[in-house]
């Protein structure tokens, strides 16, 4: 018997072997086409190459790889980041080209603060990633040092840390840069996930003391606070604490810094994702003694360094300066000048390249309105966060104006005057005559875009949500909604999974780079929704709400604002105001149906809402005709409607199997028909193009 069993076991062996094998073969011959594909770009002409050109063919790498029945959304994820190396290995060729030099055989000498495994060493490495073959990194003690290090010609570039999603400015890096002569030529946005390392997997509890950089600490405040008996203790670097750690060999000792750094000095993660915040970036300045002239094809952001005059106004014209010649500005930070008593420097950085035209008109112009300033440099953008993985075409829509055939009714010029008796200003055109755009991640929702959040009506299980969150992305979506708190109109109904749900859905958003849009009931949940929510969604129930409202208000969240079932218009405007007036500026209204006599749907779609009110507010507009319709077969006529008739993007409802859901799945479409109303909303687009 024994021997009948291993002769039964020994050819699964070999089919084991030779499909690995077959593996190495094909995961080789990857490797020499993607070396093929760099030797090709080499080949191309400076001029001849445009940065655009290949995200131009992602939508139909996408329809190829669906043919081989590949997930679309990993297939633009992956050929994404080889877009991404190659279109890093195109930028450094332009500026080489520019400088009229080649420094191809050079050595490259890197300075950064710390030792190897330190975040800015692993900046390092992924800045420059085409040249690794010929970079030496030099790790110094301080920031100070390493600028010096450029600055005399020890090192050829600094990579110097600037700014952090959670805990802010690095003061001490604007500080050095103010007084410094160098160049920043890179800009570089690093993922920070912090893990707590020790020499063994303890537990928490064992833990006395913790080491590491300030800015890891400050971004893990959180969790520290919850650890009893423990004592915090600030380290020149993160991987010199992981080092401390090592070479103690004390169980009661741990560090904070990244994971690559604790394989690197072998220790154990004991835990992970300790930052205060999940979406944890710190941005980086790659800097060097001279500027690089970058092609005007690149994306480049422009820093400055100015010191205002001292008049009444003198930011502000400054600004409107910027404006005027369509610089958008990213960031403005003040700090203190040095020796100059309470008078500031202020940092500004804008989208623009020093080559193009239009930014040396305006630095020209800019230098008559301040009394001192200095051009940082100009460098190639990079996209700070998280970017959604989806077609190119979809992206394109979501940034590409509609426009009918023939031009829309003529709005009257400037602001609109203030109506009698109305009870909203903020939310009206009285004080803003221009659209409201809301930036959602890379999600832009009004001012003439259309976008489209889709999901179930609740957040039933992780399968479900999942499986949801994969249509709207491969299909074109925008936003995952689903609900987690839910207001029914009977106490037996399904209520909503709660917070459990939310972590679900927001899980479910990260793993396909979607928004998510949820409900919040109650104004003691909103701000913890808040944390894991990218919209809030106040129901037709909550419209007039007033603690709910005032309590959105307060939040740094876009929230969607739906109408009653029985509001007016002015109603519906003057609840926004209520949000406006907290503070709060990020709002979306939303059409959602009315009751009235017609028995025929759930309730009345009132379209002509839309241009009434994008008549009289500057707020995006959305419809919801799931709600509105309560029937999966009138959804598609109605979104082509609600395009046509103008309004910034639809919500509707999808679900796996609608015959199944825990909540109104009647007005949920299949994911068969999700798909054919995002191809039809696509045709009618171009239609209206």
């Amino acid at each position: 018997m024994a021997r009948k069993q291993e002769a039964e076991e020994k050819p699964v062996v070999a089919e084991d072997s030779a499909t690995s094998e077959k593996l190495r073969q094909i995961d080789s011959e990857l490797i020499r086409l993607l070396s093929e594909r760099k030797k090709a770009i080499a080949n191309i002409p400076e001029a001849g190459y445009q940065i655009g050109e290949e995200e131009a063919l992602l939508s139909q790498i996408i329809n190829l790889g669906k043919k081989y029945d590949l997930d679309a959304y990993f297939v633009n994820k992956i050929f994404k980041d080889i877009q991404d190396y190659f279109k890093r290995l195109h930028q450094d060729r332009l500026a080489d080209y520019h400088r009229q030099a080649t420094v191809a055989d050079d050595q490259i000498v890197v300075a950064f603060q710390g030792i190897e495994g330190a975040y800015s060493h692993l900046v390092g490495q992924k800045f420059f990633a085409s040249r690794l073959d010929r970079v030496v990194f030099k790790g110094l003690l301080t920031f100070r040092a390493i600028l010096e290090a450029v600055e005399k010609g020890g090192a050829d570039y600094a990579i110097l840390p600037i700014e952090n999603t959670t805990a802010g400015s690095i003061n001490e890096s604007y500080d050095l840069l103010a007084q410094t002569k160098l160049s920043i030529i890179g800009e570089e946005i690093l993922p920070v996930d912090h893990c707590l390392m020790a020499i063994e997997n303890v537990p928490l509890s064992r833990i006395r003391r913790i080491y590491s950089h300030p800015q890891a600490l400050a971004q893990c405040s959180t969790f520290l606070s919850s650890l009893d008996h423990c004592t915090v203790e600030s380290f020149v670097d993160t991987a010199m604490a992981i080092k401390k750690v090592k070479d103690d060999q004390d169980l009661s000792e741990a560090a904070i810094g990244s994971e690559e750094a604790a394989q690197l000095y072998g220790l154990t993660v004991v835990k992970r994702d300790i930052a205060n915040t999940r979406e944890n970036y710190t941005r980086f300045f790659i800097v060097a003694r001279e500027p690089v002239k970058y092609d005007e094809r690149i994306p480049c952001k422009t820093s400055l360094i100015i010191a205002t005059k001292h008049v009444e106004g003198a930011l502000v014209n400054c600004l409107n300066v910027l404006a005027k010649h369509h610089l958008n500005l990213t960031k403005l930070e003040s700090r203190p000048r040095a020796n100059v008593p309470w008078e500031y420097l202020f940092y500004v950085d804008f989208e623009g390249n020093l080559e193009q035209p239009n930014v040396k008109i305006g630095l020209e112009e800019l230098t008559g309105e301040v009394s001192f300033m200095k051009v940082l440099g100009s460098y190639p953008a990079k996209t700070n966060g998280i970017r959604r993985q989806a077609d190119t075409e979809i992206a394109a829509r979501n940034t590409t104006p509609i426009s009918d055939t023939e031009p829309p009714p003529e709005r009257p010029k400037g602001k609109i005057a203030i109506p009698e008796k109305k009870p909203y200003r903020l939310a009206g055109r009285f004080t803003k005559a221009e659209d409201t755009r809301l930036k959602v991640k890379n999600v832009v929702i009004g001012g003439g875009t259309f976008v489209v959040m889709a999901g179930p009506c609740a957040v039933e299980s992780d399968e479900q949500i999942n499986l949801c969150a994969r249509a709207v992305a491969e299909n074109g979506g925008d936003i995952l909604r689903g609900g987690v708190f839910k207001p029914r109109t009977s106490p037996y109904s399904f209520q909503g999974l709660g917070f459990e749900g939310l972590e679900l859905m927001a899980h479910a958003g990260e793993r396909y780079g979607l928004p998510i849009i949820t409900e919040v009931l109650h104004p003691t949940d909103a701000e913890k929704i808040a944390k894991r929510a990218d919209i809030l969604q106040i129901g037709a129930r909550n419209m007039q709400n007033f603690p709910l409202l005032r309590e959105v208000g307060r939040l740094n969240k876009p929230i969607l604002l739906k109408r009653g079932m029985m509001a007016s218009i002015d109603e519906l405007l003057a609840a926004a105001e209520y949000i406006l007036s907290q503070g709060n500026q990020q709002v979306i209204l939303c059409e959602r149906g009315i009751r009235t006599f017609e028995t025929a749907t759930r309730n009345t779609l009132d379209l002509s809402a839309v241009p009434v009110l994008k008549y009289h507010s500057h707020l995006p507009v959305i419809v919801d005709p799931s709600h509105a319709s309560g029937d999966w077969k009138w959804i598609i006529p109605l979104v082509e409607a609600s395009l046509a008739v103008g309004a910034d993007g639809v919500i509707v409802e999808i679900h796996p199997e609608p015959e199944k859901a825990m909540s109104d799945g009647e007005q949920s479409l299949n994911f068969k028909n999700f798909e054919v109303m995002m191809k039809r909303l696509q045709r009618l687009k171009n239609l209206l193009k």
